[in-house]
């Protein structure tokens, strides 16, 4: 695996998540300090934003035997997601993705983020975005470039900055807890960059001054 790294973080009153990039000082929006991707695609206001309550909490719950599993370590999934994990594991066993990195912090000097999976597969280099999916009904690909494809395009782009290795595709893996199994869909990583740039120049615009007046 590459080497993680973990900045450091705070946020701000606003909701603002902002990342201090290496060598910056602590305090409130100094030079070096930089938005989160999710902060940043705050300021696309018709962005489609996920589910951050009963989704995200399985999600988080799922993904971290995945994050286990990947390391090499027992993936321990608790009883409540193993529906999951199975359909999960199948998906692992079919694909044998090798794993660059796990929650790790990727950055530009504009923006950075924590990205959940880089992995290594027959496809190439790809950032990966796991997501869950309850007992009824399942997720269409049809719009989910417009609504997956600006943060994964930010995630990626933030991964070569700071690796310096493309990333070949961008996908969205969405996990069933029955026979439905797993759904994959993948992209060109410059899918949603074009949208996600707009969001960036936004949020600048708006807090730059700030950052002149701390200086």
């Amino acid at each position: 695996m590459l080497t993680p790294y973990h900045l450091n973080r705070y946020t701000r009153q606003n909701g603002d998540r902002i990342y201090c990039l290496p060598g910056s000082d602590t305090g409130d929006l100094l030079p070096g300090h930089v938005p989160s991707v999710t902060t940043v695609l705050r300021a696309d206001t018709s962005y489609i934003r996920g589910d951050h309550s009963d989704a995200a909490t399985r999600g988080n719950r799922v993904h971290a035997p995945l994050s286990r599993y990947l390391a090499g370590q027992s993936p321990d999934p608790s009883p409540s997601i193993m529906p999951y994990w199975l359909n999960l594991e199948r998906w692992l066993a079919r694909t044998r993705p090798t794993a660059l990195l796990t929650e790790s912090t990727v950055w530009t000097q504009d923006y950075a983020g924590t990205v959940d999976t880089v992995l290594s597969t027959e496809r190439g280099i790809v950032v990966l975005d796991l997501k869950t999916k309850g007992t009824h009904g399942r997720i269409l690909a049809k719009g989910s470039a417009t609504k997956y494809g600006p943060h994964l395009s930010g995630y990626a782009h933030a991964f070569t900055s700071v690796y310096g290795i493309t990333v070949s595709e961008v996908g969205v893996l969405i996990v069933y807890p029955d026979d439905r199994g797993c759904d994959e869909w993948w992209y060109n990583p410059d899918v949603g960059m074009e949208r996600f740039e707009a969001a960036l120049d936004t949020w600048w615009e708006r807090n730059g001054g700030e950052y002149a007046d701390a200086g």
